[in-house]
């Protein structure tokens, strides 16, 4: 199922659901046949509404939304309050694919296969194995700064850790914060950075290239999903600058 497909589920059933609160004509079966596909797929399910769990059909929500409010507007505005996070948490995920699919088009045609294989891997990992997604999102940038230095025959040390084989890697493209006499730019190249070594630095503590004792903490799938779209972007940014200098 498409993170489209759940969107239209969550506005349909938010819609059934404000019908029943307001009076109107609505459909018992349809209710119960979205609540079950909101509930089964995990995008949804943890953020879906307290009262799609507790209410399992249209007659026992009326029973608990009847009492919400004695008014059709207050009926609306609590359906509004209560759905909202599941709505922003689907468009979200909807943002985050279409970012997911721009990034792998640029990867994809510029043919690096190390790449894409690191990308393959962090993007199916980020919420069944978000230590793993991690891992592969270092992977991600390390092989891009690898691939940018031998296709400029630039050699380099393999041993190099990843915020040096970044630092050279911008140095070739003249992406270095002291090289750029664009204020605001310069700024943001010295983000990026920061952004690498936290990468490195959120790689060595949370992702599972070394074992853990009994106090190391799990990441969480948000954690993982926010290094690997950082991963991404700064690989897509450096491909297509190198891409632009080629020319």
């Amino acid at each position: 199922m498409t993170i489209e497909d759940l969107l239209k589920a969550a506005n349909d059933i938010h819609e059934t659901m404000e019908a029943k609160a307001t009076g109107q004509p609505c459909d018992s079966d349809r209710y119960e046949e979205l609540r079950q596909l909101l509930l089964s797929d995990p995008r949804s399910r943890e953020h879906a509404p307290q009262v799609l769990w507790d209410y399992r059909s249209l007659g026992s929500f009326w029973m608990y939304i009847k009492y919400v409010s004695a008014t059709y507007p207050g009926r609306r505005k609590h359906l509004e309050e209560v759905f909202r996070p599941l709505f922003k948490a689907l468009e979200v995920i909807s943002w985050s694919a279409m970012s997911d699919a721009s990034i792998s088009d640029v990867l994809k045609r510029l043919g690096y296969q190390a790449v894409q294989e690191a990308w393959a891997k962090a993007l199916d990992r980020r919420r069944r194995d978000p230590d793993g997604a991690i891992t592969s999102a270092r992977a991600v940038l390390e092989a891009t700064c690898k691939q940018i230095l031998e296709e400029c025959s630039v050699e380099y040390d393999r041993t190099l850790d990843l915020p040096r084989l970044y630092k050279q890697a911008a140095k070739v493209l003249n992406l270095g914060a002291d090289t750029c006499s664009e204020g605001a730019f310069k700024q943001a190249l010295g983000g990026c950075v920061s952004v690498v070594c936290g990468l490195a630095a959120i790689r060595n503590e949370l992702g599972d290239a070394h074992g853990k004792g009994q106090d190391g903490r799990l990441p969480m799938p948000f954690e993982a999903e926010l290094a690997v779209n950082l991963a991404g972007a700064m690989a897509s940014f450096l491909f297509q600058t190198l891409e632009h200098q080629q020319r």
